[in-house]
């Protein structure tokens, strides 16, 4: 069913989950260059919404929460 973006983080020990759709490249119509690029642009859009979104992150503050 999905899970919502951000769960209430006000109960001790609750995960938290990031939603975020990306385009379906299995999807794509037309020729295969077409469709790798279908799949290059969604490997793009994935790695700039990680880069994005944990562009503040530490690497060492995960040590913490292992």
């Amino acid at each position: 069913m999905g899970r919502p973006e951000i769960i209430n983080t006000s109960i001790p020990g609750a995960k938290h989950y990031l939603h975020h759709g990306f385009n379906d490249p299995s999807e794509a119509d037309g020729s295969e260059d077409e469709k790798i690029a279908a799949f290059r642009r969604t490997r793009d859009d994935i790695k700039k919404w990680i880069l994005d979104s944990f562009a503040d992150l530490k690497i060492e503050n995960l040590n913490d929460h292992a």
